[in-house]
């Protein structure tokens, strides 16, 4: 198996550079599936190592940058997702 899936999650969920995904089917987008909680690890990974550093920072300014960095990896995905909940309970 190639990492063709890997990078299609990664293009998918982060806005990090990977190689380009060319000529995609079906089963790589979903093979691509099994790799979205890799994905979140990294995610997870590139946060943590963030807020370690910024240990002794005051509470509030570290919270920003771990959300401002959060929005920057993955294209505010997440925050899209919630305004369209919203969106759908109050309309």
């Amino acid at each position: 198996m190639t990492l063709r899936p890997f990078f299609i999650a990664v293009q998918f969920l982060t806005r990090f550079p990977v190689p380009a995904a060319r000529n995609v089917n079906d089963r790589h987008v979903g093979y691509s599936l099994l790799f979205y909680p890799l994905v979140g690890l990294i995610i997870g990974a590139v946060l943590t190592t963030l807020q370690w550093l910024l240990i002794g920072t005051p509470v509030m300014l570290t919270a920003a940058l771990l959300f401002v960095t959060w929005i920057l990896i993955t294209g505010g995905l997440h925050l899209d997702g919630l305004a369209d909940s919203a969106d759908a309970w109050a309309g």
